[in-house]
């Protein structure tokens, strides 16, 4: 399956990498020997977003232009789906090999997008030694905790709401949470309006740090800023997730359980101490 993604085929390990997309940037900081990294896109070295931009400050950097990535003379470049098509293409045909990387919704998608880097990039056994690493940290950081669970809205700007099968459906899963969107009937991104969130009452509302902190005169943020979304507020949790954490599927998402689970578990025991308060009146 990898042979067929890469046209052409790769006769050895390739020497000069170049990433023309956030996703891939950090599987190649992670996966590939620094001195065979010619290019990173210019995501890769942005704090808010790039869990690996202290490995990316010092490697060039590139805006996914086809006329950019040639001046590095890969060998290899590493590219999302989600990335013009038609600069793929064109680096295709002046016969330069692109591994176009999935976008990850599930734990499955992280472990197979890790194994086809590094088998691209001949470094298999890196690549087995990170994802030992990653499952460990998973399973660590995961919990299933008994009822009661509490309901969590994965509320995002333009009043996206995330499902279950998206990578953030997958970190609030593995930290217990139930996903409003499961309950809405609701998968991938969905438009919810605020006025229908307010309305489930949800006890947790998860969003991202750079999300809160936009300008409030955008139009994209109004939701968050909103005061009846202050208010629900008041008596429900509000859960930041920093960006860097879920603005890609990868290793990184295990950070983001472990905020989730802490909070759901004090979120718990809280419920817990209530009810037994109100048994002994």
């Amino acid at each position: 399956m990898l042979a067929a993604a890469l046209s052409p085929i790769l006769a050895a390990s390739p020497q000069r990498i170049v990433s023309i997309n956030l996703c891939t940037d950090q599987l190649l900081l992670m996966l590939a020997e620094p001195h065979k990294i010619a290019s990173v896109s210019y995501l890769a070295m942005n704090y808010a977003v790039s869990p690996a931009a202290a490995l990316a400050r010092r490697i060039p950097q590139n805006y996914g232009q086809a006329e950019e990535v040639l001046r590095f003379k890969p060998d290899l470049v590493l590219a999302s789906a989600f990335t013009v098509h038609s600069t793929n293409a064109l680096l295709r045909k002046l016969g330069i090999p692109v591994l176009e990387i999935p976008v990850a919704d599930e734990i499955e998608d992280i472990r197979n997008n890790i194994k086809s880097v590094a088998t691209a990039l001949g470094n298999s056994e890196t690549g087995a030694k990170v994802l030992e690493t990653f499952d460990r940290r998973f399973a660590k950081a995961s919990i299933s905790p008994p009822r009661p669970r509490a309901v969590a809205a994965l509320y995002r700007e333009n009043n996206i709401l995330y499902g279950s099968n998206t990578i953030a459906g997958t970190f609030a899963r593995a930290a217990g949470m139930e996903n409003l969107a499961d309950q809405l009937g609701l998968t991938g991104f969905s438009d919810l309006p605020l006025e229908i969130l307010i309305e489930q009452r949800p006890d947790f509302v998860i969003a991202g740090i750079r999300s809160l902190h936009a300008q409030r005169g955008l139009l994209a943020y109004r939701n968050l800023h909103h005061p009846a979304l202050a208010r629900l507020l008041e008596n429900r949790s509000l859960v930041r997730i920093p960006d860097r954490l879920w603005a890609c599927g990868g290793p990184e998402i295990v950070d983001a359980v472990r905020i989730l689970a802490a909070a759901h578990l004090k979120w718990r025991n809280q419920k817990i101490a209530e009810r037994d308060v109100d048994k002994q009146r």
